[in-house]
């Protein structure tokens, strides 16, 4: 195991195919008793191992055939086709778990890393707002959710958050598609759950 460390901060959005707000924020059973979708995770500033690796996104398409706390999760990863092969190494490291810490934990989820590929990743999602692509292959068209007096829709404190007190933004996905039939990935939904919150990950 590689013995470096990490600090990563920034946002991460998800966009599934459960109908509402997903189970998996609180640590429940997946609506449909399976789960199909992406987590992109920004990463504003951060470092792994003393390699920088602010601006990069690592955007996950995954595959899950249960509870994700239970059974293993199929993941195809992106990552910005910019990123030097040394931040390329230290983004695979740190999210298979090869540095501890919580990374490792959530490793620990992964049935199977069905690929890692370096594409032009397009994350511009703001306060629950906005879109996720990468060209060719996915995109989801993100709004936020809003309460009766227009004001958006907001969490704390999840079963899943990493930054505690941080407000979850919950938004709907009118748009998620995935076509990547040499992985086996292939979906489309309208109007369904999306969530963007931040996170702080270090050993």
């Amino acid at each position: 195991m590689p013995s470096g460390g990490y600090r990563l901060e920034g946002q991460e959005i998800e966009a599934c195919d459960c109908s509402s707000i997903c189970p998996c924020v609180f640590g429940e059973e997946p609506e449909h008793g399976s789960c199909l979708g992406i987590l992109a995770r920004h990463i504003t500033t951060g470092e792994i191992d003393d390699v920088d690796v602010g601006g990069l996104t690592w955007l996950e398409v995954f595959q899950s055939p249960g509870h994700q706390l239970k059974v293993g999760t199929n993941k195809l990863v992106y990552v910005d086709r910019d990123a030097s092969l040394d931040q390329l190494s230290a983004l695979r490291d740190a999210f298979q778990g090869r540095f501890g810490g919580p990374l490792e934990e959530l490793a620990k989820l992964t049935g199977e890393w069905l690929g890692f590929e370096q594409a032009d990743v397009d994350c511009e999602v703001s306060e629950g707002a906005g879109r996720i692509a990468v060209a060719g292959k996915l995109r989801a068209v993100i709004s936020q959710r809003r309460g009766a007096d227009g004001t958006p829709t907001t969490l704390r404190d999840a079963f899943f958050s990493t930054v505690p007190g941080s407000p979850a933004w919950v938004a709907k996905a009118s748009e998620l598609t995935v076509v990547i039939p040499e992985h086996g990935l292939h979906f489309a939904f309208e109007g369904r759950s999306a969530i963007q919150s931040g996170f702080r990950y270090a050993t």
